[in-house]
Order: structure tokens, then sequence, then C-alpha cells
């Protein structure tokens, strides 16, 4: 079985550490290239989870939208569901791709992660339990997680911009950024929450902000701080 309300495809013949099963790409968001998002998903640990706690969600989640099929009064909570990673953000195909928690369902245990389908001038950050994404700025050519982690606990994103549109002084391409905590990228990242977009405010080139493979040093937003730069409240 695979989950409801999305399609599945091939995900460069990698396989589960866990199980070896084959892994797919997971999209939500059908033909609509900006709203849409994708999980990793191996089908052998959905079906069969290895961890106690997601087999019983698994179980239940599957079980309530069998239940749902269909139009009618369901659709919509169906279709809320469906925003949801198919896969618990303990696997480790989830947490490779984790970035920080997500400020909307952290109590959920929701967290903030790469789009694996992501690619040059599409590269995206979004929430494995609620409709919010960052457009990260399209002159990003490569993206990727590192294992390091800033002050507070939020892990680096090492990015390469294309040369002909770097914001780096001096034509530097490379940058190692904190996704929220840094100067470089707030004017640059936009983010999106249902019908709701704003970009940050502030950032931009030059001016000390961003030297090489250098990080911001920006003041870290709070969860409310966000919340009203992102989306107007």
């Amino acid at each position: 079985n695979f989950p409801p309300g999305g399609e599945c495809k091939q995900y460069k013949g990698l396989e589960c550490p866990i199980c070896s099963y084959e892994l797919c790409l997971y999209k939500l968001g059908g033909s609509d290239s900006k709203s849409s998002r994708s999980y990793p998903l191996c089908p052998g640990c959905y079906n069969f989870p290895p961890f106690k706690d997601d087999a019983a969600e698994s179980t239940g989640a599957q079980s309530t939208a069998a239940a749902e099929g269909g139009g009618g009064p369901g659709s919509a909570r169906r279709a809320a569901m469906c925003l949801r990673c198919p896969m618990p953000e303990i696997h480790p195909i989830i947490a490779k791709l984790r970035i920080c928690a997500c400020p909307e369902t952290e109590a959920e245990g929701g967290v903030l992660m790469l789009d694996p389908a992501g690619g040059p001038g599409n590269w995206r950050v979004i929430s494995t339990r609620s409709s919010l994404i960052f457009y990260l700025p399209k002159s990003v050519i490569s993206a990727k997680v590192l294992d390091r982690e800033d002050d507070d606990g939020c892990r680096l994103l090492s990015l390469e911009f294309h040369k002909d549109q770097t914001p780096l002084e001096g034509g530097a391409t490379k940058h190692v950024a904190s996704l929220l905590n840094d100067e470089l990228l707030e004017g640059m990242i936009t983010a999106s929450h249902g019908s709701t977009s704003m970009r940050r405010r502030g950032g931009g080139r030059g001016g000390g902000r961003g030297r090489g493979r250098g990080r911001g040093r920006g003041k870290r937003m709070t969860e409310a701080e966000m919340k009203m730069s992102f989306y107007g409240f």
C-alpha cells in the first residue's frame, strides 16, 4: 500500500538503510510546482513500521483515509492529513534532511527539512506536518544539509550560488548558512503558508552580509516573530 493523495516515483535508485527496500519520492500538490512538495518514502517501512509509535499512527492514518474516501465533508480533513510526511521524523531517510524543528508543529514532532526533489532555481525547505514552505533564492544551484549545527541546534545549509547571480562579495559562490539566523538570506527567502506568501525583510547584497563560507550573525527569530514576519499576523 502507498499513502493516499499523492504520487510516487523512483528516487535515484536509493535503498532504505533499515530494510533495504528501494525508496520512492512521494509527491504532493499535483501539477502546481510552486506549492508541491516531495518526501522520501520507504514502502517497506511504511507498511511494516519499524518504530512502535509510528506503527499505531500509520495504521490510524490509513484507516481514517480509507473511511473518508471520495468527496464530501471529509475531503478537507483528508487533504490536510495528506500534507504530512508519510514517514516518521526519526526515520533515517527523513533525519538525513532534517534542518530544525517546525515552528508550527514542533509540539507534534514536526520538523523543517530540505525538499529532496529540489534543484537549481527550485530549492525549498518544507515542513513534515504543515503546509509551511521556505523558498530559497532562485540563484541557489546547490543545497545540502550539513551535520554541523548553529548555537541553537539548527543544522547548517551548504549553499552554492550561480556565478552570475551570486550575492556574495568578491564573486564568491559558496556559503554556509543557518536557515533562520543568517543575514545574507534574511531578505532572500520567501515563506509560503497556504495562500499567504511573504518575503523576509532586510538582507541582500553586500554590507558584510555573507563572506564566502561564513555565516550570518543575525538575531534568531522567536516563533512569534517568525509568524508575524512570514504570515503578517
